[in-house]
């Protein structure tokens, strides 16, 4: 049996304007938003955009929001709204430094992170694990490694070549 969500979530009872598409500020390509959707990432150029049409409706309120969707809509806004970079920013940012020229591996790297974001929701996780692995995969461990060092992140090279 499916997971039961109220009227306000359930995208059956959405409407055409629910849905919108937003020009990225770094480089134009259009970004797809869900009413809900806090930010996207830019899958040209991986920049963060903010959904200018944001509406919660009765997830920014409602104590059952976490249940309803998978996700602290709370949570989100304040990370949203925070100046810090994440550490998938930074790892971002790190291999669209390594791939300067190569703008295939950097959107097959934010096409993987937002398909990892689709299954953390369905089915859990940590995503202190998961999206920064989703953005490192696919690169050959030794730049992985390299990535990770410049951003500040100290691992144990325990049987990776």
């Amino acid at each position: 049996m499916g997971k039961i969500m109220c009227p306000g979530q359930d995208t059956a009872f959405w409407r055409p304007g629910d849905i919108c598409e937003v020009p990225c500020s770094e480089c134009g390509h259009e970004v797809e938003f869900f009413k809900d959707d806090a930010t996207r990432r830019c899958t040209r150029c991986g920049q963060l955009v903010r959904n200018p049409k944001l509406n919660l409706g009765c997830a920014q309120w409602c104590e059952h929001a976490k249940e309803c969707l998978g996700y602290d809509p709370k949570e989100v806004l304040a990370q949203a709204e925070g100046g810090e970079s994440s550490l998938v920013d930074r790892l971002i940012a790190a291999v669209k430094g390594h791939y300067k020229s190569d703008q295939a591996q950097i959107t097959a790297a934010l096409t993987v992170l937002e398909w990892a974001k689709k299954i953390m929701i369905a089915e859990g996780g940590d995503p202190r694990i998961i999206l920064p692995a989703a953005v490192l995969h696919g690169l050959d461990p030794a730049l992985a490694a390299t990535v990770l060092s410049e951003t500040g992140q100290r691992i144990e090279n325990k049987g990776i070549k």
